[in-house]
């Protein structure tokens, strides 16, 4: 599978992106931070995470670690011309607290250069141990806004966070 080096094009927005979690979530969380991480290959990302959520105007979990991200599939929503990767991603904390997103989908991608993108990843399904064990499945609504490349030379992505999660 290949799929963001293809790019030639700009590609817009396919989808309404969301800003907080799902109408039905009754305890929600805010969640901010960044994720760097190195293209090991087309279809797998290494690299450090940092995750910030409040709840109510005080830290409910703070924490960084290591993330691995892996391509699972695609989308091609109507109207663009290649599909667009959906990703699953792991990340350890060094607490020991282990959040897992699935079906993550890049909803936005903008070349910027001959291997390099301005991307939007919407992440809706988490789940997670210790404190973030009250994390939903779903529901969640929160978007990885920044850079992705694929340079030979500088294989690095980098994204902040911002959105909502939802809690049992």
């Amino acid at each position: 599978m290949r799929f963001l080096p293809t790019f030639g094009l700009v590609l817009l927005t396919c989808s309404p992106l969301m800003s907080h979690a799902d109408d039905d979530c009754e305890r929600r969380g805010e969640v901010s931070g960044y994720v760097e991480t190195v293209n090991l290959n087309e279809l797998l990302q290494y690299g450090v995470a940092a995750i910030h959520i409040e709840r109510k105007g005080k830290t409910f979990f703070e924490g960084e670690g290591v993330i691995i991200g892996q391509v699972v599939g695609s989308h091609t929503p109507p109207g663009f011309p290649e599909p667009l990767p959906i990703l699953n991603h792991t990340i350890y904390f060094s607490d020991g607290t282990k959040l897992q997103t699935f079906g993550d989908k890049v909803e936005s991608l903008i070349s910027t250069g001959p291997c390099t993108f301005s991307a939007v990843e919407k992440i809706t399904n988490a789940e997670g141990t210790k404190k973030l064990k009250k994390l939903e499945d779903d529901g969640h609504a929160i978007l990885a806004i920044g850079t992705v490349s694929y340079c030979p030379d500088n294989p690095r992505n980098s994204f902040n966070l911002e959105g909502t999660v939802c809690f049992d």
